[in-house]
């Protein structure tokens, strides 16, 4: 007599939401489908509510890192007005709100992409959309960082902060960022913990939908924080 396997009671996709933090690899299983345009829209909603909650402490970092801008723009360029400087800050701002909506799908999207070519490097079978479905669920970490973030507007001297490192959970906290490069920031800003939670789902993710072993995976999410920080020196180094 032959017995037939119970099937799978469905998943409801917003379980993953809870699930990503505690059981990865049974979201990761289950996503095979490669379907992530539910999650990123969920992701990319609640950043952007968190983000405009802890608008107090990130407006303080904001008129601390357009400061030092300006001190450089006024070296390289000392007949600037300072109407023209005030323009400047109120499109700056603009622009930086806009970009903490519309740069949380482009972010996944190219670690997206670095995951998919790592992927490859090693030998990986998984296709674009389950590394867009990896890297997706990958970003998840941010919202309890976002939640923190929040935390901290009530606790953090906003008068206090030197730079953007001053309210992140990375090295770079605990650097003077008056009298450290900004390379030197940068670097130890990519040892942070929601880059490594983020990165641990990576490997998790690429080695359950790239069949490849742990060892290798892991080595392709170094790739994917390689990446990451080559940008990052990119960004300080205009600075």
């Amino acid at each position: 007599m032959t017995t037939t396997a119970a099937p799978q009671a469905k998943t409801s996709v917003f379980e993953d939401f809870i699930d990503i933090f505690y059981a990865p690899s049974e979201v990761f299983t289950r996503r095979r489908d490669g379907r992530y345009g539910i999650a990123l829209l969920f992701l990319t909603i609640v950043l952007a509510v968190l983000y405009f909650m802890s608008s107090g402490l990130l407006s303080a970092v904001f008129e601390v890192e357009y400061a030092t801008q300006m001190e450089k723009l006024l070296r390289d360029n000392p007949s600037m007005t300072a109407d023209q400087l005030e323009k400047g800050r109120g499109f700056a701002e603009m622009a930086q709100k806009i970009a903490m909506v519309i740069g949380i799908p482009i972010a996944v999207l190219l670690t997206g992409v670095v995951l998919w070519v790592a992927g490859k490097l090693f030998g990986a079978v998984q296709t674009f959309a389950l590394a867009m479905m990896v890297a997706t669920y990958a970003f998840f970490p941010r919202i309890v960082e976002g939640i923190l973030n929040g935390v901290q507007t009530l606790l953090v001297d906003a008068t206090a902060i030197d730079s953007r490192y001053d309210i992140t959970f990375s090295a770079a906290r605990f650097l003077d960022a008056k009298s450290v490069s900004p390379i030197v920031l940068a670097l130890a800003g990519r040892i942070d913990l929601f880059v490594i939670w983020s990165l641990v789902l990576v490997a998790i993710g690429l080695h359950i939908t790239g069949n490849i072993p742990k060892n290798k995976a892991a080595m392709a999410a170094g790739v994917v924080w390689l990446g990451g920080t080559l940008f990052a020196l990119f960004s300080a180094m205009r600075m």
